[in-house]
């Protein structure tokens, strides 16, 4: 259906990529709004779950060799509106960067380049200029300066936030409404007047259960695999006082997961993080053969061989280089 060498001609395009996504989509789809992100996922063949994360909005995992599926994971802990949002944002890096790296963590308020675009992405895609500009003729048929009422009753038809609604409003069409300030759009109170105006999220959680779709147990238990062992190796690795960033020991860990013992992590240009490749290798070791509780000396020895593979690995390495040294 999606052409990869035109999608390539949006890598600096958010709302051109939004746009041919949706031209694309929405020949073999009827186009109803709010339209459903998680609709989409579904009818692309990407799993999602929601996940309670702390510091993240959502996370993209592409298809591997071990999980061949693509995976969305949504906090939430988020409300629904911002849950669509994450839901396209995530699309969009299906759409374009599958092939930029393994795992995808998109923290909450990030700057990051990618980011800043897929939520561009979303924006665009979840409100058409087109239908924006429909929508507002209706609510300001008189052409004025819209009100924050206005744009909250246009954020209800979309499926967005108040906020999310006012800057796509401000981006497209900046005539038509004041630049406030954050103190400003948060002094006015978004549920309360959703509730004075009649307003309500039923349709978008019934879109949500519309797209719901099972995850079978196999590939649902290798998508928390990863998860537990990022989390694990990462405050592993804290413990034994490497320094290391969450975003760091993930990326070590899918390299490892990729390349295993041949990962660079495993050489002597990163000797700090053989630590935290050990745990990474350990846990692998875990999960291929844990199938009890009970655990004996001889799995134990097993268990400290593989820790210390890696610094096994990079000794070997030391050792070639001295003798290559000495003759």
């Amino acid at each position: 259906m999606l052409d990869k060498t035109i999608l390539s001609q949006y890598r600096y395009d958010a709302q051109g990529l939004a746009e041919y996504f949706s031209e694309m989509y929405f020949k073999d789809h009827e186009k109803v709004f709010p339209i459903n992100p998680f609709q989409v996922l579904t009818d692309l063949g990407i799993h999602f779950v929601f996940r309670n994360f702390d510091k993240m909005e959502g996370l993209f995992m592409p298809a591997t060799g071990d999980m061949p599926m693509d995976l969305v994971a949504i906090n939430a802990r988020r409300p629904i509106t911002r849950q669509r949002f994450s839901a396209a944002h995530e699309l969009c890096h299906y759409l374009k960067d599958t092939y930029v790296q393994s795992t995808f963590m998109c923290a909450i308020s990030s700057n990051e380049y990618m980011e800043r675009y897929a939520e561009r992405f979303a924006s665009a895609f979840l409100m058409p200029e087109d239908e924006l500009r429909v929508q507002i003729s209706k609510v300001n048929p008189d052409d004025v300066e819209l009100t924050f009422d206005d744009v909250l009753r246009l954020a209800d038809y979309f499926g967005t936030s108040f906020r999310a609604c006012y800057y796509r409003i401000r981006r497209r069409f900046p005539s038509l409404i004041a630049d406030y300030s954050d103190k400003e759009l948060n002094k006015y109170k978004t549920e309360t007047r959703r509730r004075d105006l009649g307003l309500s999220y039923i349709k978008l959680y019934e879109d949500l259960f519309d797209a719901w779709e099972d995850i079978s147990p196999t590939n649902s238990l290798e998508f928390a695999k990863r998860l537990f062992k990022g989390k694990y190796v990462y405050n592993d690795a804290r413990l034994e006082g490497v320094k290391v960033t969450y975003e760091a020991a993930s990326e070590i860990i899918e390299d490892i997961q990729t390349n295993r013992q041949a990962s660079i992590y495993c050489t002597d240009s990163y000797e700090g993080f053989c630590n935290v490749a050990g745990h990474s290798i350990m846990y692998d070791y875990i999960f291929e053969t844990a199938h009890d509780d009970r655990i004996d000396i001889y799995q134990l020895s097993t268990l400290n061989k593989n820790f210390f593979l890696a610094a096994q690995i990079l000794n070997m390495v030391d050792q070639r280089e001295r003798r290559m040294f000495l003759f």
